[in-house]
């Protein structure tokens, strides 16, 4: 169930439906179908799997310069957490298999970590850089990211955080707060 009264675009919705049919996609028999929530302009759901009741957490929200491009937040029950840039059909650019990714969030310096491209759609940080970065993302306004392609052009995005105190407070719970 989507719980917006906003008019949603096409990627949105594209994104909306993908949250929310995750498990199937991952071949999850014991996973529970999402419901996907809405706040500002993030969306966010959990992911229970009913055989070890344990739930995934997971908040996106789109680039302010293309609603294709989402910046992906997702925490699993062993704490592990994942900091992505996605984009809805595949990047534009060619991609390296890894990449100096800056981000900055509000007045903080900018940050410069090793993200891997997981395929054509996706740049991950590992989950220590993303665990360590996720603090500065929860308590930020705004967030920048810099993806360097193959050819050395740098493409720029920027993600408005707040509101997020409900979109993420399952990933604020369950990552940071035990």
């Amino acid at each position: 169930m989507l719980n917006t009264s906003a008019k949603i675009s096409l990627p949105i919705f594209t994104l909306c439906l993908a949250l929310a049919v995750l498990p199937v996609a991952a071949d999850c028999p014991s996973a529970q179908a999402a419901e996907v929530g809405v706040q500002g302009r993030w969306m966010y759901t959990i992911e229970g799997d009913s055989a070890t009741e344990a739930v995934q957490a997971m908040a996106t929200t789109a680039a302010m310069e293309d609603d294709n491009v989402w910046l992906l937040l997702t925490c699993s029950p062993d704490r592990q957490t994942t900091v992505s840039i996605m984009h809805v059909e595949a990047f534009s650019y060619p991609l390296q298999s890894r990449v100096n990714l800056s981000v900055g969030i509000d007045t903080h310096p900018m940050l410069t970590m090793l993200a891997l491209r997981v395929n054509e759609k996706q740049l991950s940080l590992d989950s220590g850089s993303s665990y360590a970065l996720l603090p500065l993302l929860l308590g930020g306004n705004q967030s920048f990211a810099s993806i360097p392609d193959s050819r050395g052009q740098s493409h720029h995005y920027s993600f408005v955080l707040k509101p997020n105190d409900v979109a993420l407070s399952d990933i604020r719970a369950q990552c940071l707060e035990h």
